[in-house]
């Protein structure tokens, strides 16, 4: 047989989800009658729920069937029992019912009559909550409807919930007490009829205008709600007394019902419209809005807890979320991807294209690949790429983003030129797999290699003079790379040739430096020594082979800080301190390009003169002030639309609020 093959993590979790699932199907919530439950279970020796269940189960099919005389033998109990619309009723015998196991299940009192049969009187029973009745509420009592018997009764006393005494009496009562039942005269509270799921005072919708999305949500204290709801008197219909209003909870928002001295629903009034499922309209904008503004569910809840606000339940926002918000915010993306695409359709197209990890370190599970236009600074092609795709290894994930990118735009764009960082597995895939393609490094990351080498051999005893030029020279590294026009030859020769401006050599033999004669203040730097240590250390780092080589990826001078900045603005909405599932975490990072891109093009904010508007900002590797030039705020007026279709979306599904939401074929699951 061999040994059996070991299911992988994936396989482990479905089945741990299933299992989940089966045993969610087999919960009962029974909310507060949670402890007549233990006393049933405890009374009767029960060791399971389900055999609690059963009992009740069997209890009322017993009780639903046509009553028949059964033959009693018992001892005779003495004594006398006034029961409603029974007058003159003794009890002549009690009988046990017991299950195979000997266990008692419930006692049956058999009854003599001595005199005729009167109409029911408002009693009932202390010892039980509420009896249940064959006959359905409301009808009045007509002795004329039925037949006399004048002998003995069987009569079965026993439980239902939220039934009120009948206004007939059964044929029979089975009593599920013990022997000693007591019985009091208490008035006996009308049938409430059932109150109909089409409530008129409370709206339910079954979609979503624009008007219920723009509309308006307050903040209300029940010490406020409470006085201005009362102020409302109504009187019953049924039995003409006055009633008081009642609040119940319910996620942000709240039901109010005013009810009678004998419970009857007058009146229903909800804070907020209905949906489906009951849920309340606030509580899915609440899950909505929650993952459309980047915030995390624990935290929101933590706050709303302080303020002793409603908040839906973790799993009305994860299934909201996971059923609703994430499959509309993929198909708003995806129109948005199309239609920028659509714009640069024909033309010859230079994208730069940048991976960013979803946690520090080297523990990361998911990598967000974007690729951007250079031109109009649109993203055109976003990957979100699990682990799981790449062997389990987080070091394929950039290069496996990057791949599937470039080869899902090359159907729709003409792709000249990319530009990404020195990863080498993406050079390799653009030398064997895209070789028509120009690929181009960024200019700012080989800046910053080329000035960690700089700064680290100035550190080294006896070259302190080279940390005065490691400004100029990273200055005349991207001056060289501007005007090499696409020639790298050009480029290293001009590199090259600051190891003489440093040395204070301004002409040489093949030519010599562009700038004009120098100032005095340009003077002020110490000179290198052309035959010191210091020019030997530099000459080094400068004309090092492999250095040299890598200038071919320079010559057009590209860089990707707009697309770096954007790798920034997706923290606001993935954080790296936080988990999140494959799903959750691709539309987050979709959210993020949304906003990205339906603010692009905002203008420069201008003061009352009409003077652009500016601020100072502090770089800290710098140790410098800059002046950077303020935009106009965001008006995220997508976010409206966008959650109108998520909310009708919400409305429209048939599937339950707990049942698992379908695994897509591209899940990497």
């Amino acid at each position: 047989m061999g040994r059996p093959k070991e299911k992988s993590e994936a396989d482990l979790k479905r089945a741990k989800a299933e299992r989940a699932r089966m045993q969610r199907c087999r919960q009962v919530n029974i909310r507060e009658n949670i402890s007549q439950w233990n006393e049933i279970k405890l009374e009767y020796g029960f060791q399971h729920d389900g055999e609690v269940a059963k009992f009740l189960i069997d209890s009322y099919k017993e009780s639903e069937k046509p009553r028949k005389k059964r033959r009693i033998t018992s001892t005779p109990l003495t004594g006398h029992i006034d029961l409603p619309g029974l007058s003159g009723t003794s009890i002549s015998s009690v009988t046990s019912d017991r299950d195979p196991n000997g266990r008692k299940v419930g006692v049956v009192v058999k009854t003599e009559i001595k005199e005729s049969r009167q109409p029911p009187e408002k009693k009932t029973f202390a010892s039980f909550e509420e009896i249940g009745s064959e006959k359905e509420a409301g009808e009045e009592y007509d002795s004329a409807d039925e037949t006399y018997v004048p002998s003995t009764w069987e009569m079965s006393i026993w439980h239902t919930e939220n039934k009120e005494l009948p206004t007939e009496e059964p044929d029979e009562v089975e009593v599920e007490e013990d022997l000693n039942l007591e019985v009091h005269d208490i008035e006996i509270p009308k049938l409430e009829e059932d109150i109909s799921d089409e409530t008129p005072h409370i709206q339910k919708l079954k979609q979503l205008s624009q008007e219920d999305i723009d509309g308006r949500m307050f903040l209300v204290s029940e010490s406020c709600l409470l006085p201005l709801l009362s102020t409302l008197h109504l009187n019953c219909n049924k039995c003409k007394g006055t009633t008081v209003v009642k609040l119940k909870k319910n996620g942000s928002g709240v039901f109010c019902d005013w009810v009678c001295s004998n419970n009857h629903i007058v009146n229903s009034w909800s804070s907020q419209p209905l949906l489906r499922n009951s849920v309340m309209l606030g509580d899915t904008k609440l899950s909505t809005a929650i993952t459309l503004s980047g915030n995390n569910y624990t935290k929101i809840a933590l706050l709303f807890r302080f303020m002793n606000i409603g908040v839906p339940t973790k799993s009305t926002f994860n299934k909201i979320q996971t059923n609703c918000t994430v499959p509309t915010v993929d198909d708003f993306w995806t129109k948005i991807k199309a239609a920028a695409r659509e714009d640069v359709r024909g033309q010859d197209v230079v994208v730069s294209g940048n991976g960013q990890m979803d946690s520090p370190g080297y523990c990361a599970k998911y990598c967000t690949y974007t690729v951007m236009d250079q031109k109009s600074k649109k993203i055109v092609a976003m990957e979100i790429v699990d682990k799981r795709e790449c062997q389990l290894k987080a070091g394929l994930m950039e290069a496996t983003g990057f791949k599937r990118a470039l080869t899902d735009l090359q159907n729709t764009v003409n792709v000249t030129e990319v530009v990404t960082d020195a990863h080498p597995q993406i050079s390799s895939i653009m030398r064997k797999q895209f070789p028509s393609i120009i690929h181009s490094w960024d200019m700012w990351h080989g800046a910053k290699t080329f000035s960690r080498k700089l700064c680290a051999a100035s550190q080294e005893k006896g070259n302190d003079a080279i940390k005065p030029w490691i400004g100029p020279i990273i200055n005349h590294f991207f001056y060289s790379a501007e005007t090499c026009c696409g020639d790298d030859m050009l480029l290293k020769t001009r590199l090259v040739s600051v190891l003489n401006h440093v040395s204070n050599r301004h002409e040489w033999g093949h030519g010599g430096c562009n700038h004009g004669p120098l100032t005095d203040g340009e003077k002020q730097k110490e000179w290198i020594n052309p035959t010191g240590i210091e020019m030997e250390t530099l000459e080094k780092i400068i004309t090092a082979p492999r250095f040299l080589n890598t200038m071919k990826y320079y010559v057009t001078c590209q860089t990707t800080s707009e697309l770096e900045s954007f790798n920034n603005h997706i923290l606001m909405y993935v954080s790296k301190r936080h988990a999140y599932s494959y799903d959750v975490y691709k539309c987050r990072c979709q959210i993020a390009a949304i906003d990205y891109m339906k603010h692009l093009d905002r203008p420069y904010r201008k003061n009352k003169k009409g003077s652009p508007c500016s601020a100072r900002k502090y770089s800290k590797s710098a140790n410098c002030w800059s002046v950077q030039p303020l935009k106009v705020a965001k008006d995220y007026t997508h976010i409206p639309g966008l959650m109108k279709n998520i909310i009708n979306l919400f409305c429209m599904g048939e599937a339950p609020m707990l049942h698992p939401a379908a695994v897509k074929d591209s899940h990497p699951s």
